[in-house]
């Protein structure tokens, strides 16, 4: 909404919402709720104030850091029109937790057919560069969490559900490594030794909350962790080479020494390389 009143001017809500429902890849109309959402989140997230005079809306930039602001907001939207359409899809997805009515969806999930589904949102969470919905998925029959660049087609319903009082965000990801986490996993305790370098990072940038560093010599030092080992945290793992070294669980050691010797093993010297 910010990118179309900066472009066009004062403009109606009708206007807005004619401009928008053009603008939108699958031609999908502004609902009154998403034009309302949209002030509040400018406001509210931004600090973008909104003046109306009469039936028309217009952008105010009461001081030089706020023109700035519209001009870093404009330039990365214009760049990538998929960021705009995700953070309408956040804000959308914000105020349905908020008002506790029921979002329906396409899901896209990776190497698998996509889906129609019902969702009862919980809440947002953010992992890395990526934003996820956990909530009550109708279809799964269970809580699940679905990542934001995957939703295609949201419409939020005039369907209300309650929340579960005994759902706890902070409790419910605990022990996971990122976004994801089924309920019935089981925490491990894992313990890892990294060199001098990898300790100082790690000191300032723990791996996860349950991290406890424990000094061993002047080469590095032992970490312990109690979480749900996934694909991200083995990634992580992996991502820090030779400055970390898995001690425990086993299980978890063999896999990665697994991974690297096949890596290692792509790097082996080309039949030309021996000439």
């Amino acid at each position: 909404m910010a990118r179309l009143l900066k472009a066009h001017g004062p403009m109606s809500k009708k206007e807005i919402r004619e401009a928008w429902q053009e603008e939108d890849p699958d031609g999908k109309p502004m609902a009154n709720s998403t034009f309302y959402d949209n002030l509040w989140a400018l406001e509210s997230r931004y600090g973008i104030h909104i003046s109306r005079l009469g039936r028309r809306f217009r952008l105010e930039a009461a001081s030089q850091n706020e023109s700035d602001l519209y001009a870093q907001l404009f330039e990365q939207r214009q760049e990538n029109t998929d960021h705009l359409n995700l953070l309408a899809t956040q804000v959308e997805i914000e105020q349905a937790a908020i008002r506790h009515v029921k979002l329906q969806f396409d899901y896209q999930p990776p190497n698998k057919s996509g889906y129609r589904m019902t969702l009862w949102p919980y809440g947002l969470r953010q992992a890395g560069q990526w934003i996820y919905v956990t909530g009550w998925s109708e279809r799964h029959n269970e809580v699940r969490t679905f990542a934001l660049d995957r939703i295609r087609h949201l419409e939020t319903t005039a369907l209300k559900f309650t929340p579960p009082q005994e759902f706890n965000a902070a409790q419910y990801f605990r022990h996971s490594f990122g976004a994801f986490y089924r309920p019935g996993q089981t925490p491990e305790p894992i313990v890892l030794r990294a060199d001098a370098a990898l300790e100082g990072y790690l000191r300032q940038r723990p791996l996860h909350p349950s991290q406890r560093l424990v000094p061993v010599d002047e080469h590095g030092c032992r970490i312990e962790l109690c979480l749900v080992p996934s694909a991200d945290f083995t990634a992580r793992l992996l991502s820090y080479g030779p400055s970390l070294e898995v001690l425990t669980p086993l299980s978890l050691r063999h896999y990665l020494g697994h991974l690297l010797r096949l890596a290692a093993d792509q790097y082996k010297p080309l039949p030309e390389e021996k000439k």
